[in-house]
């Protein structure tokens, strides 16, 4: 019996072809519309709202609300942009995504395609050689958790409710710190802020218990990258300028999120030159960064309660993992009194 040896052959854990920045912004979508429904300055939608203009495919991540998995999808209209905007926080499903974006690319169409490094890397190995028609942006990744213990962990979220989700945000710009809120609706009408102060997902994802494993020895945690462009949030953006002075010099808003960009390729960056005058660019250091990004610096590293979650969920399931934390939250909060 033959194996297809097509997985082995695209696997990111193997060697990759990376590279570092040519240039970096921080950048800020001047369509206010586009950056409320961002995760931070909503770069990635000024980039696919650029090429579906101009006839383009986009591939990115979108959230299927009703069944709450992830799952890469292709767009062509600008009516279908908000399906692949904002952060997800757990493994998309590629099923597919590959054959077609490599179909697409035989036919003579343009694709851009949008995604984890790991991911990124994968596609490039898959399609085998560079296309100019095929621009790739890798996002600045913490980590992603099992599509599993996402399900599972918003069932139990809608029961302590009485009611199902119907709907996820998981990070909300209304809120004052957007970076750790998002927005969760129940089928009762009730809206809730969806923080790690109230899901035991949220906060473990955060604090690094239920990522897959091999987010703790990725080779992309580095400012060595396989994308065209690297898009990520501009942590302390305030602390490494003068936000007050940028902000009156250029007529920009600088306190509701800002993106960096990390231009790698020479075609990542004819890719930039062709968004609109409307958006915000400001050419910067390096260093102020990697600095504040530890996702360039190495990878992330194990939680304090990792071992103890998978060995609870192995055993009896993630009711169990949700009570654990429950109970560790509640002695936090007698201790601190």
């Amino acid at each position: 019996m033959l194996l297809c040896p097509v997985c082995q052959n695209c696997c990111p854990e193997k060697e990759s072809e990376l590279q570092i920045p040519m240039t970096q912004y921080a950048a800020i979508n001047g369509n206010n519309q586009q950056r409320a429904f961002s995760s931070s300055g909503g770069i990635f939608p000024a980039i696919a709202e650029t090429l579906l203009k101009k006839g383009w495919h986009v591939f990115g991540a979108t959230l299927l609300q009703g069944e709450f998995a992830v799952r890469h999808i292709e767009i062509t209209t600008l009516d279908d942009l908000w399906k692949i905007q904002g952060s997800k926080y757990v493994k998309s499903d590629l099923t597919g995504v590959f054959k077609q974006v490599k179909k697409l690319l035989n036919l003579g169409e343009k694709v851009v395609f949008a995604g984890t490094p790991c991911q990124v890397s994968a596609l490039k190995k898959y399609v085998k050689k560079e296309y100019d028609t095929l621009p790739l942006i890798d996002l600045i990744c913490h980590g992603t958790p099992s599509p599993v213990w996402w399900k599972e962990s918003l069932k139990l979220f809608g029961t302590r409710y009485n009611a199902v989700v119907s709907s996820v945000k998981f990070r909300d710009n209304e809120q004052p710190d957007k970076s750790h809120y998002g927005k969760i609706n129940l089928s009762n009408g009730m809206e809730l802020s969806y923080s790690r102060a109230n899901s035991s997902f949220y906060d473990l994802f955060l604090n690094s218990s239920i990522l897959r494993e091999s987010c703790f020895s990725c080779q992309f945690a580095s400012i060595h990258r396989p994308g065209d462009i690297t898009l990520g949030d501009f942590w302390n953006f305030s602390k490494e300028y003068d936000v007050d002075l940028l902000a009156e010099q250029d007529n920009v808003d600088l306190h509701h999120g800002i993106s960096c960009v990390l231009v790698n390729t020479a075609k990542g960056m004819s890719t930039i030159n062709s968004i609109g005058s409307g958006t915000w660019f400001k050419e910067v250091e390096l260093r102020s960064i990697v600095d504040n990004n530890d996702q360039l610096q190495h990878p992330t590293s194990k939680g304090k309660n990792r071992e103890t979650a998978l060995f609870l969920y192995k055993h009896f399931g993630y009711i169990a993992v949700d009570e654990y934390w429950e109970i560790k939250n509640k002695v936090k909060k007698l201790l601190k009194r």
